[in-house]
């Protein structure tokens, strides 16, 4: 970084800047690693914001939170339509021209530095070819998706003066061949993870176990004494169904799923399986550390942050490499299973739940590639995508 460089003033555009949204957990933590004395002024443009002190407790002083109000009626093709007009209008008339204006994908087309963590069209593909719907449904998803398509050819290809800071080498080379985004305006930037967050607890398994069941009744199913196996996310693009099918030719599995489907969806869980369902938690690292086995086969997955997670918490892991980012770096790991397909995903049944020292040393050999992966690392990549030329 150049200590001469004249301070900067940065513009972030997302629709909602708080840490339990997964993609704008990811755009604080970046924003956080960039040199406090370097910005000058950070303005945040948004539907909604956590307080500056507790996500940006550097940053602080130097932050105005423009609020865009909330729509409170429509579905979500309505929401980013207006935030498109309301963003574009803030940027005219509140932010400076001198500042760098930065966007999380399409969430405004004003940008001129995109954190790109999903692209529309590319996942369009696999949405419609694994889910169907009602024709109500099907016609509403298939304009939204036009609109998704319109806002990324405007700003991935004919705006082209457009740097992007991009998740994985497959992320990468989609914008090149599909939005012929030149190399010189791109740089790969791998997701950081918080390390010090996922490491275990001094508490026994079943400690642990037991602190949870009183917060979370329904794991009164789950035998501790038994294999766990476990699944994290949003249910049709992380690949449940999958996991479904492929757990019924596990002798007595139990499955315990943490995440829910998409707004307006419903997911069946057969009767005839073990299956605990956590909605939602904060705790995702205590259930990583009564788990065994994670299974993840994703449909479409431009990074993937827990199966870093539940690769640095020794975890037997089944995934695939077409479409998911962290693959590129989990490959020929002990106990890492990726497949090429996740249709060809089998699953090697547990006899009993992984030791202590079978996880920790699992752990200890994940480390060494995982380590590197810190979000100083990637906040300073994302400086330099800033300054790209």
């Amino acid at each position: 970084m150049n200590n001469s460089q004249d301070k900067v003033t940065l513009a972030l555009f997302a629709h909602e800047i708080v840490p339990e949204i997964g993609h704008s957990r990811a755009m604080i933590e970046t924003i956080n690693q960039l040199p406090a004395d370097k910005i000058e002024k950070l303005y945040i443009i948004s539907f909604e914001m956590t307080s500056a002190s507790k996500i940006f407790p550097k940053l602080a002083s130097k932050v105005e939170f423009i609020k865009v109000p909330k729509l409170y009626f429509g579905p979500f093709l309505v929401k980013m339509l207006y935030f498109f007009i309301a963003s574009w209008l803030v940027a005219k008339t509140r932010i400076p021209a001198k500042a760098k204006k930065i966007g999380i994908g399409i969430a405004s087309l004003t940008v001129d530095y995109v954190n790109i963590q999903f692209i529309h069209r590319e996942w369009e593909y696999f949405y419609f070819k694994n889910f169907s719907f009602p024709i109500h449904k099907y016609i509403y998803k298939k304009l939204l998706f036009f609109f998704f398509k319109l806002g990324e050819n405007y700003l991935y290809r004919f705006k082209d003066s457009t740097k992007f800071s991009v998740l994985s080498k497959f992320e990468a080379s989609y914008l090149e061949s599909t939005f012929k985004v030149p190399k010189h305006n791109l740089k790969l930037n791998y997701s950081g993870i918080n390390l010090d967050n996922f490491k275990f607890s001094n508490s026994s398994k079943d400690k642990i176990f037991m602190d949870l069941k009183e917060k979370y009744p329904q794991l009164e199913k789950i035998d501790i004494e038994r294999p766990i196996y476990l699944f994290v996310g949003a249910f049709e693009r992380k690949g449940l169904h999958l996991v479904i099918e492929k757990i019924q030719e596990v002798p007595n599995a139990q499955l315990l799923v943490v995440g829910s489907p998409e707004a307006g969806g419903n997911f069946h869980f057969p009767s005839s399986l073990n299956i605990t369902h956590i909605k939602f938690t904060k705790e995702i690292q205590s259930f990583y550390q009564i788990s065994d086995c994670f299974i993840f086969p994703t449909i479409y997955e431009p990074f993937g942050l827990v199966l870093a997670e539940a690769a640095c918490m020794g975890l037997k892991i089944y995934t695939t490499s077409y479409k998911v980012g962290a693959s590129e770096l989990l490959g020929n790991l002990d106990q890492v299973h990726i497949f090429d397909d996740p249709n060809d995903i089998v699953i090697e049944p547990l006899e009993v739940p992984l030791s202590y020292e079978e996880k920790l040393k699992l752990r200890e050999q994940r480390l060494e590639r995982l380590q590197s992966m810190t979000w100083k690392k990637t906040g300073e990549s994302f400086w330099e995508v800033l300054n790209l030329p």
